[in-house]
């Protein structure tokens, strides 16, 4: 403001990734009493005399806590207009893979 009053101020209010008092009282009392959430759902997913719809339940919630999100990705227009031939001239070009001629196939392979 143009007198000086109000607004934002340098080093004013709680600090960045600072927990008030409230969530680590709770947090607190949540160690105190036992287990934390995140470890009962993972221990319910691990327990073999649950039924695994249960277990299948407990793993879905415990999931984003555990594992980040894949990203999405744009898929971006290629050339699809290629014939086999001209695909595997392209790759032997780069130097991706060995020429065709080159390739042995075992039987393991035909099968």
């Amino acid at each position: 403001m143009a007198n000086g009053h109000g607004g934002a101020r340098p080093g004013a209010g709680r600090p960045k990734g600072s927990v008030n008092r409230l969530v680590s009282e709770a947090v607190e009392q949540a160690k105190a009493g036992g287990r934390m959430p995140l470890e009962h759902l993972l221990g319910v997913m691990r327990d073999p005399a649950k039924d695994t719809a249960t277990r299948l339940e407990a793993a879905k919630a415990a999931a984003p806590y555990c594992h980040p999100r894949l990203a999405q990705v744009e898929a971006r227009n290629v050339n699809v207009n290629l014939t086999h031939e001209e695909a595997l001239a392209l790759l032997e070009a780069d130097g991706d893979v060995e020429p065709a001629d080159q390739i042995a196939i075992t039987q393991d392979d035909a099968a």
